[in-house]
């Protein structure tokens, strides 16, 4: 993992390298122009004619210095200041006479046709308000240029917390971020906006014993919990998941949820589902067990009889897959979020059935994972699915604080929050993960790496990001569009070799 920072975070600890380690602002904002310049010639900018455009805050000030070194190394290069110089920073002023002494050119009504290569430089971090008067027209008339565009930390417009477009943004080919991505840069729609991201370490670092809130999922997260598996291990040493899943229409999410948990490494799977479905999954998953719904009207004495077998055996147990909202799905959802005590992983239709009395999670007495997408999010916050969008972030560790759940809220970013505040973002996988079945999958996988972990929680964000890497893997055999959720279920063994997991 690696760490992504909000606004605020990022300007704590660029405020204590200044003022506890004494680095000073113009060394630190003299690294970050380097790095800029850098940027520029390794990502092949057409640097014949360069425009520089800048605020009045200390982004412009890393946009002048940069534009001074490129003078200084021959490049035709142009300063465009944008608003109020009375709102000058004191860095940006001395910036402006650094450069003046050094001959750079400073212009007023730039032709953006002119120029090969911008460098956006008029907001960084900090930005909460929407873009305005010649700050609006200055985005849009860098959009319309046709150059390539270097945007400076962040992408002017954009949020570096949650990535929203405040009003207007740049869209940058490339953003040259410092010390750590920002988590708008990750987040959709900033990411869209953000191009190609670089990190340059200028010398700002953490404060000993201090962790950023939020750190991004990487290839390693999953290589760890796989590491762990001994090779004295047998079936049973990998765990055993207990699937609540499928009703007489949809066979199919069961199938995809008990072979994702097989496929990534449950020793063992039961699956308690319709009798209407015995048949294709005896069929087409001969390895997974099997139980059954009594017949209807039998009361709920039998169904509990009929599920406690599978309910005591099993180490971990994941509900919800095509499970509908019967009588008896119900009992049974209820069952486990009342009294059961063992490690629960709640998708789908048992979200469904929660969202009825969210206050039963509260009745958990073991680790509970809930993966819900926007929509059922919404049905158990009651915010709309605009609000969620909006900082999927907030919205995940609030519910997950409360409620004393792991969180995992998927979408193009997919969020998982702990109860004790910290998160993780995967950003792996693409759009073609987008299709029905996808998420069947997802529970499948979590519950398979939870179940041979022994409910090591660490597991959850690791699952999240190698269900991405999956995809990834599906959609090199063909096109995104045409992803299927059995072609991510194929791709776990071949996403295993990627990974040195053997």
């Amino acid at each position: 993992m690696r760490y992504i920072l909000t606004d605020e975070e990022m300007k704590s600890y660029d405020g204590w390298t200044i003022r506890s380690m004494g680095i000073p602002s113009l060394v630190l904002m003299e690294r970050a122009a380097l790095s800029c310049t850098a940027a520029l010639y390794e990502e092949a900018f057409d640097l014949r004619r360069v425009l520089a455009v800048c605020g009045t805050g200390n982004n412009g000030a890393d946009g002048v210095a940069a534009a001074r070194i490129l003078h200084l190394r021959g490049i035709s290069t142009k300063v465009w200041m944008v608003g109020n110089p009375e709102k000058y920073s004191p860095d940006l002023r001395t910036q402006i006479k650094i450069a003046e002494n050094y001959g750079v050119t400073f212009v007023h009504s730039p032709d953006f046709r002119e120029y090969t290569t911008i460098v956006d430089a008029l907001f960084g971090i900090g930005l909460h308000r929407n873009l305005e008067g010649v700050f609006a027209d200055a985005v849009h008339k860098i959009n319309d240029s046709g150059a390539r565009v270097l945007s400076v930390d962040v992408p002017s417009g954009v949020s570096g917390t949650t990535g929203a477009v405040l009003g207007a943004a740049v869209r940058a080919d490339v953003t040259q971020t410092f010390a750590w991505e920002k988590r708008g840069l990750i987040l959709y729609p900033g990411a869209a906006y953000a191009g190609k991201v670089r990190t340059a370490d200028i010398g700002i670092y953490l404060p000993r014993g201090e962790r950023p809130g939020c750190a991004l999922t990487e290839d390693c997260d999953a290589v760890k919990v796989y590491s762990r598996r001994p090779d004295w291990g047998n079936k049973g040493t990998f765990g055993k998941v207990l699937l609540l899943a499928g009703s007489e229409t949809m066979y199919g999410a069961s199938y995809l949820s008990a072979s994702a948990a097989l496929l990534s490494g449950a020793g063992m799977v039961k699956i308690h589902t319709a009798r209407e479905n015995a048949d294709a999954l005896r069929v087409s998953l001969p390895e997974a067990m099997l139980s059954f719904y009594p017949e209807e009207n039998t009361g709920e004495q039998t169904q509990m009889e009929a599920f406690a077998p599978g309910e005591a055996w099993a180490d971990l147990i994941a509900a919800g897959p095509g499970l509908g909202t019967s009588a008896p799905a119900r009992l049974l959802v209820r069952r486990l979020l009342i009294a059961c005590e063992k490690p629960c992983v709640f998708d789908a239709d048992a979200l469904n059935i929660i969202s009825e009395d969210t206050d039963m999670l509260r009745q958990r007495k073991n680790l509970t994972v809930i993966t819900p997408h926007i929509g059922e999010m919404a049905r158990l916050t009651g915010e709309s699915a605009a609000v969620i969008k909006a900082d999927p972030i907030a919205c995940a560790v609030k519910f997950a604080s409360s409620y004393g759940v792991i969180c995992v809220l998927k979408d193009a970013r997919t969020v998982t929050a702990y109860p004790d505040g910290r998160v993780y973002l995967t950003a792996s996988g693409n759009s073609g993960m987008a299709t029905a079945g996808s998420g069947d999958v997802l529970t499948g996988i979590t519950a398979g790496m939870l179940a041979q972990s022994r409910a090591d929680e660490a597991a959850v964000p690791a699952a999240v990001h190698f269900h991405g890497l999956c995809g990834t893997t599906a959609a090199y055999r063909g096109a995104r569009p045409s992803l299927t959720a059995q072609d991510i279920l194929r791709a776990i063994p071949e996403t295993m070799q990627k990974l040195g997991i053997f």
